[in-house]
């Protein structure tokens, strides 16, 4: 599907912000250069890259009305007429992530208020709301019997409303009796007037909190609480649930509500990329299925699988970019230094010591990359005292030698001082100027 070759760097540039650098060079580059090798209408294809030509110089805002804009388009004109039918049966099986990106405000229960609530979360798209991940877990699965509680326990109770009455003092008190057929137990609101509107009398409940023994009495202060309908899915009790960070004005409630809800009216039909052989080769779940599972799991194993997948894709995300940024590097233009067999022979005669094999190695690709007239892009590997430092001057020397000027950092003044003692002893044999700068 040559469509995703676009899809993921601009579902990353929204993540990124808008910066224009979810690839290295440039976003608008990167699709400008793309755009060719993607099949879709030719008129939509104009209107991508007239919005890409001028990208770069567009404040965030702009950028982000016009990535939005162009995920619009493929999601319209994805495939050519030979593509279509394959598109299609996908399309009746799962939703692209693309789709995810509407305003918060859409999703189901949530509308224009409560979105500015949750704008102060990060949250503004429905993609976000359902990427909003967890802080914890409580489990509230077994069903404690009252007649079996001690008291200062943190228990989950089955239970049948019996009285529901209000107190108005100096504050409002809410009391609600109730009992499971082992014993009564009385849970108690403070300032919460509505709830006398919500438990009525005849209701079955699940109450979860810290019950204590009070005169002569069993009490839940302020419990979490959920009405039990029959046939169906209880969210906030008798599984294990999810407990997010939260902002002012709202509620675990009304968060797990709506995240649900966005989970089953989207995630669902999630369309995973990741092939069926390697899920099954890995044990991974399904991506609608970790998304299910790091919000509602079904048990702690399934929690950990779900977490498992979740962080696989937030690697190849990374690894995906970084691909993406080597490859942009390799195509660069870079300065092709000449290296001869005398100028090896120079440097190894300032040293006081023969080289090993692997710096030798590590020297000759240094020397081959040289050659290429592409930017190097090199991670030299090696322990403490394995001898980096001479391999990096060499690079120095060969670089001086073709009349440029070299920078090596240090991570601390005290390593930096050590690394300019070093190379001042070796260069200056050739009359190389050494210098040291510090903070």
């Amino acid at each position: 599907m040559k469509y995703l070759k676009i899809e993921g760097p601009l579902n990353l540039e929204i993540k990124r912000g808008y910066k224009n650098d979810a690839v290295v060079g440039g976003l608008d580059k990167f699709i400008l250069k793309v755009i060719g090798e993607i099949e879709i209408n030719k008129e939509k294809k104009h209107e991508i890259i007239k919005i890409f030509e001028t990208y770069g110089k567009l404040s965030e805002v702009e950028r982000a009305g016009k990535v939005k804009s162009v995920l619009k388009i493929l999601n319209e004109q994805l495939f050519t007429a030979n593509e279509k039918t394959s598109r299609n049966e996908i399309k009746q099986e799962s939703v692209s992530i693309t789709q995810l990106f509407i305003p918060v405000q859409y999703v189901k229960g949530v509308g224009p208020k409560l979105s500015k609530v949750l704008k102060k979360l990060e949250i503004e798209t429905a993609y976000d709301l359902i990427y909003y991940f967890p802080r914890d877990y409580i489990d509230l699965r077994n069903i404690s019997k009252i007649g079996t509680i001690r008291s200062g326990e943190r228990v989950t109770v089955k239970v049948e409303i019996l009285n529901v009455s209000e107190r108005r003092a100096r504050l409002n008190i809410i009391t609600v009796l109730c009992t499971d057929g082992t014993g009564y137990i009385t849970a108690i609101w403070f300032n919460q007037p509505y709830i006398k509107n919500v438990l009525k009398e005849g209701d079955k409940v699940i109450l979860s909190g810290k019950v204590q023994y009070s005169y002569g009495k069993w009490e839940m202060p302020s419990p979490d609480y959920e009405i039990l309908h029959e046939g169906k899915e209880t969210i906030h009790s008798l599984r294990i649930i999810p407990i997010y960070s939260l902002t002012q004005r709202i509620t675990q409630k009304m968060l797990r509500n709506k995240i649900k809800a966005a989970l089953d009216n989207f995630a669902t039909n999630v369309y995973d990329y990741l092939d069926e052989t390697i899920r099954k080769k890995y044990e991974f779940l399904t991506l609608p299925e970790a998304l299910a599972n790091i919000h509602f799991p079904d048990d702690f194993r399934t929690l950990k699988k779900a977490k498992e997948r979740l962080i696989f894709d937030e690697l190849f995300e990374l690894q995906f970019l970084l691909g993406i940024r080597r490859k942009e590097i390799k195509e660069l233009p870079g300065i092709e230094l000449k290296v001869t067999d005398e100028d090896v022979k120079e440097f190894k005669s300032l040293l006081p010591f023969e080289l090993t094999n692997d710096q030798q190695n590590a020297i000759n690709e240094i020397v081959s990359d040289f050659a290429s007239g592409k930017p190097m892009n090199r991670l030299l590997h090696g322990d403490v005292g394995s001898g980096k430092t001479v391999v990096a001057l060499f690079a120095i020397f060969i670089a001086a030698k073709n009349g440029y000027q070299s920078a090596m950092m240090s991570p601390t003044e005290i390593l930096a001082q050590q690394t300019f003692n070093v190379a001042q002893n070796i260069l200056s044999k050739v009359n190389l100027n050494v210098a040291l700068l510090t903070s």
